[in-house]
């Protein structure tokens, strides 16, 4: 699953549009993961459990149809959590062309 937030709440961010994709997401390998990985905690994890447990967010097809609507230069931040698509360890090549 992926998430579109349009205006974060996010003051590091600001209030421009945010993805967050699901945590099976994330490699196994990574030296974040369960150990200081900033979404771990507060409430983007409250708001990345949700996404994970497909309880917001869309397929990749609609996340794609609504980045794609974002105004012409818009600065949008991906992945405030989550990694590109794929499967842990390997990146899904059709999504990340």
């Amino acid at each position: 699953m992926f998430h579109i937030t349009l205006k974060s709440k996010n003051a590091k961010v600001g209030k421009m549009a945010v993805t967050t994709s699901t945590a099976t997401t994330c490699p196994t390998s990574c030296p974040f993961k369960s150990n200081g990985c900033y979404a771990d905690s507060g409430p983007l994890k409250l708001h990345w459990d949700k996404v994970t447990r497909k309880e917001r967010g869309d397929d990749w097809s609609t996340f794609i149809s609504k980045i794609k609507d974002l105004p012409t230069g818009s600065k949008w931040r991906h992945n405030q959590a989550g990694d590109l698509p794929g499967d842990m360890e390997k990146l899904d090549n059709e999504k990340c062309i």
